[in-house]
This record gives structure tokens, sequence and C-alpha cells, in this order.
């Protein structure tokens, strides 16, 4: 029965280690070229005519006509400004991802607090992210909603396991008190 959640959880955690190394890659791809003009244009030495550095497959970069190096570094600082950020906020987008198998470890446990707190936190993250951009920009903010999406989604998909649980656990004996925690619970659920 556990072992569904430990295999789901090392398939999330792989998939999350390679599209951290993706992303890795395609900031190298990015930045590469930027690095090699603003060297270019900090290069006293270098000539609009000077080609025998080492550019590999890079053509449609050399006819670019040199820009003042602040204007370069500028736009370097700018992006380095953006990935600083995102970097930052690495903790707080990897506790988003692992959100819904926190509520399913939550549902296995019978947490039906907690697992109704992350309920609610998805309902504030939809309102949030996806519901205010309702207009015509739907399907652009979508794309790149796409993280928030299916977080939502999956906890959704969660929020019915913890449904049919316990209305699983009423067709049982239950004694009163285990009666009244889980209708309560499906009363919340049903509110949530």
């Amino acid at each position: 029965q556990y072992a569904s959640t430990f295999v789901a959880a090392e398939r999330r955690s792989s998939d999350v280690q390679s599209a951290l190394k993706e992303l890795l890659q395609e900031i190298n791809c990015n930045t590469k070229p930027s690095v090699k003009r603003v060297g270019r244009a900090l290069d006293p030495n270098y000539a609009e005519g000077d080609n025998d550095e080492d550019e590999e497959g890079e053509g449609e970069e050399q006819d670019e006509p040199t820009q003042p190096a602040s204007a370069l570094l500028a736009d370097l600082a700018e992006k380095h400004r953006l990935r600083r950020r995102t970097l930052m906020q690495h903790s707080s987008l990897l506790e988003l991802l692992e959100l819904p198998s926190l509520m399913d470890a939550c549902v296995r446990s019978s947490l039906y607090e907690d697992a109704l707190s992350i309920a609610g936190f998805a309902n504030t993250l939809e309102r949030r992210h996806l519901m205010e951009s309702s207009s015509s920009e739907k399907k652009e903010v979508e794309q790149q909603q796409t993280v928030v999406v299916g977080v939502v989604s999956e906890i959704r998909r969660r929020e019915a396991d913890l449904r049919r649980m316990l209305i699983h656990r009423l067709r049982g004996d239950v004694t009163m008190p285990q009666c009244l925690e889980v209708v309560t619970a499906l009363r919340r659920l049903n509110g949530v």
C-alpha cells in the first residue's frame, strides 16, 4: 500500500532533478552568447572584423553590431537578478511541488485536519493565481501557470481520495467519536 507512495515520490524527485538539469542547460545556453558579447565589448583589442575566436556555430551572433558595454552589462545584470530571485524562491517552489504528496500522506495517515488545510491552501492558491486572470488573456496565463494548475489538479484528486476514504470508513463499524470526526471532516471537505 505504501510502496506506491514511495515510488511516486521517487518518480517526482527524478522529474524535479531532470527539470532542474534542463533549466541549468537552458541558462548556460542563453547566457554564453551574452557573456561573449560583453567580453568583446570590454576588450579594447577587439576589432569589428575579428572572427578568430572559437565561435562554434554562432554565426548569427557575430553579425550583430557590438553594443556598448554598459548596455550589455545592464542586460546581464537584469537576467542575473531574475535568476537570483528564482533561486531564492527555490525552497518555496519545492514546498509547492510537494503539496500533493504531503496531502496524500496525510490522507493515508488519517490526518484529516492537515489534509483539509492543504485543500484550503489549494483553494487560496487557485483564487490568487488562476481565477484573477479569467479575462481574454486566459490561455496565455494558463501556459505561464502550468505549475500552479498541475499542483491544484493533483490536490483536487487527493480531495476525491479523501472523500472516498471517509465514506468507506463510515461504512464500517465506528464508534460515536470516530463517526463525529469523519462527518465533521466530510462537512469541511464539502465546504472546501
